[in-house]
């Protein structure tokens, strides 16, 4: 049983393996799409909240996301940041580097995050290859019984 059984622990690293190259390609479009933009110092002027949320019971929930303001070429910008958060990740003040699309500087970004969730991608997918290569190694090494 253990030798037919023991292949299937070859799936975590192939699923980390396509997490890992997918976290990749995303990032790089991500990169590739913001590489044009423009660089700034903002400073965040509030915190938002938002209470509730979707999925799990987040009734009582309440999310942080900082507002941040700008200027280019002497005018005035506002942008809010794109990842809430339980806790505040800013405080009022605070400065932040800003991309932001120098034909339009409405469609603006926080710096850090344009790649997030791709990093996060990369990151689950070497949890994959971890726990799967560990037991695969595991089961091949423990003999039959």
């Amino acid at each position: 049983m253990k030798d037919n059984m023991h292949y299937i622990f070859l799936i975590g690293p192939f699923v980390g393996t396509l997490l890992i190259l997918g976290g990749f390609l995303w990032r790089k479009k991500i990169l590739k799409k913001y590489q044009s933009f423009c660089s700034t110092i903002g400073k965040v002027i509030s915190l938002e909240s938002q209470r509730g949320g979707t999925g799990f019971d987040t009734s009582n929930l309440t999310v942080y996301y900082p507002v941040i303001e700008f200027s280019v070429n002497g005018e005035l910008y506002t942008t809010e940041g794109s990842i809430a958060s339980s806790k505040p990740k800013y405080s009022k003040g605070s400065k932040v580097k800003i991309l932001y699309n120098q034909n339009d500087p409405n469609n603006a970004i926080i710096k850090k995050e344009i790649a997030i969730i791709p990093k996060a991608l990369i990151m689950i997918g070497c949890v994959f290859i971890f726990l799967g290569s560990t037991a695969f190694i595991s089961i091949s090494l423990t003999p039959n019984l």
